[in-house]
């Protein structure tokens, strides 16, 4: 649930619109689809005030084709759901032409499945650390949420944050940790993200910790791994901030509102 509250359309800006500071990160793409973290604020103000979540090109008339949109405030452990959920609800209303409520409900199975797949993956985590009598095995069944990926050979978990400061140490927190910067805490090719963590500091978190790893892997000390990783990642949300202005100011205004039915682009 959402930390703020969303304000109502203003009915002056009914029709057309055109964007504007509504785009806050682009974190790539999936089965053709460019995935923006977007200003949920704005878009709830400014275009739908039920927004949440996310969203795609054929359920709201304001996302430009071919984009799927992420609301910053949600936790990334919701995130793999929300985002397979948006790409098939959207092809559902494109290519079958199905209405919404249609093809909404028709996933509602979705979630569990993708639950159970990573709990899967968890599962066989946990019994490579078995193997390796990792010392805090037993812990770490209560620990580990689901998987996000391996990046330059190093695999990426969502972790109950609450857990691991209850249960391994209080200073872990926001954006999540890796193993060489605290190689007691945290087993070896691997990288946590704290699950609570919102959409918004995703991909700047990654970049951050994948800037510690290459400083320290070079022989830089901690410290100055960490500082490292700090000018990275300000770096890059510079450079999101321009790559968001200028894809906002090439898009042509559009429609608010949403629709019931697929619409087929010609």
């Amino acid at each position: 649930m959402k930390n703020h509250l969303c304000v109502p359309a203003d009915p002056v800006k009914l029709g057309k619109i055109k964007l504007s500071n509504i785009y806050l990160t682009r974190i790539g793409k999936r089965e053709g689809f460019t995935l923006w973290v977007v200003n949920s604020d704005r878009v709830c103000a400014d275009l739908y005030p039920p927004f949440l979540m996310g969203g795609n090109d054929q359920r709201y008339r304001f996302n430009p084709e071919n984009e799927i949109w992420l609301d910053n405030y949600m936790c990334v452990d919701e995130l793999e759901t929300t985002l397979a959920h948006e790409v098939l609800e959207r092809n559902l209303m494109r290519e079958r032409g199905w209405t919404y409520d249609k093809a909404h409900e028709s996933l509602r199975s979705l979630d569990t499945t993708i639950r159970n797949r990573h709990r899967v993956l968890v599962l066989a985590n946990l019994s490579r650390l078995y193997r390796q009598e990792h010392r805090h095995v037993e812990v770490l069944s209560s620990v580990y949420r689901g998987y996000y990926g391996t990046r330059k050979g190093v695999r990426i978990w969502l972790v109950d944050g609450w857990a691991v400061r209850q249960k391994l140490s209080y200073n872990f927190g926001f954006p999540g940790g890796h193993d060489l910067m605290n190689p007691e805490l945290i087993p070896a090719g691997e990288m946590w993200l704290d699950a609570g963590m919102p959409v918004g500091q995703l991909h700047y978190a990654l970049v951050q910790m994948q800037a510690e790893r290459t400083a320290l892997i070079a022989g830089a000390t901690a410290s100055d791994a960490y500082e490292r990783g700090l000018e990275e990642r300000e770096e890059e949300r510079k450079r999101q901030e321009k790559l968001c202005l200028k894809h906002e100011a090439r898009l042509p205004p559009v429609s608010t509102g949403v629709r019931v039915r697929g619409h087929k682009v010609p």
